[in-house]
Order: C-alpha cells, then structure tokens, then sequence
C-alpha cells in the first residue's frame, strides 16, 4: 500500500480524494446491533449515534463519560455527556498503537448523549466494564490477556461476519 503521494503526476497530486459517505437507517442499525456479537454491540450504536472515529472510540475512557449530567448546547441535548480528548493511532491496525492528543484543537469536543445512547453505555459498563484499564472498549482476550486497545484487525472480522 503507498501511503505518499509519490510516482502520482504532479496535476493529480492536488486534486481531492473523493469520500463516500454510507448512512444507515434505524432499522438497519437494529440489525447491525443484533448480528454483531455482544461485546461490540454498544461501540456500534455509539459510533452510529455521535459521529465518532474509530480511534476515538478505541480510545474513550469511562471517565470521558457523565451519563449522569444532562448538555443542551442550544443546537443538541441531551441526558449525558461524552468529552472526545484523545485517540488511539495504530497505523499497523494491531493494537499496538498509542493514546495521542487530536489532531486539531475542533477534535476536542463534547458530544451531548440521548438516552438510549446512555443506557447502552450503562449495560455495557455491566457487562463488560474494563476497571483495569480504564477503556470502554476493549479486547475480549487472547495471547496478551484480557483487556487493552482494539485492534481494528480483529474487530474488522467481527464487523464484516455482521454485515453478512
């Protein structure tokens, strides 16, 4: 995979990648939700819900939440609150990256949380709640023990067994 931008002519060097943006509709991410094993289920709603990248989600820490202190910004509102303060880089897609600021001061935000987003995160906490490390979504397992960062290697193979 390159990753400059080198052997590209100079002319296409500045022209912009053209992004294709995939919504789902409620009931499809219902589905998602019911196919998608257990322990991913509150990272899919939450993603669907905020807008979250995906290394910011592998980095959310369960005191970035305040499901208990309602926001109204004036164009949002909500019961909860989620401060995005970090991310988690992995270029390799291993989980063996590390925590790094954003990359703009705008990446530093404050998501308001409807309900149901809150009560996912609650159930979650029950469920598989990481005291240890501190992450909302962690691991399952494996050679290295139970907990840490993501690898979006692994979760990919969960995430395309659901889409099926």
């Amino acid at each position: 995979m390159r990753r400059s931008r080198a052997g590209r002519v100079a002319a296409a060097k500045n022209l912009p990648v053209t992004r294709r943006e995939v919504w789902v509709t409620r009931s499809q991410l219902d589905t998602l939700g019911y196919a998608i094993a257990p322990r991913y289920q509150a990272l899919v709603t939450v993603a669907a819900l905020t807008g979250m990248r995906w290394g910011e989600l592998a980095a959310l820490r369960w005191d970035d939440l305040r499901l208990d202190r309602p926001l109204d910004d004036g164009a949002v509102a909500g019961p909860g609150r989620l401060h995005v303060t970090r991310a988690f880089s992995d270029p390799r897609r291993s989980g063996n990256g590390r925590m790094k600021g954003p990359k703009s001061e705008a990446g530093r935000r404050t998501i308001a949380l409807d309900q149901e987003t809150c009560n996912t995160l609650h159930q979650h906490r029950e469920q598989f709640g990481d005291e240890l490390h501190g992450l909302v979504f962690t691991t399952p397992g494996g050679s290295r023990g139970r907990g840490g960062p993501l690898a979006a290697n692994n979760f990919r193979r969960v995430w395309l067994r659901a889409l099926e």
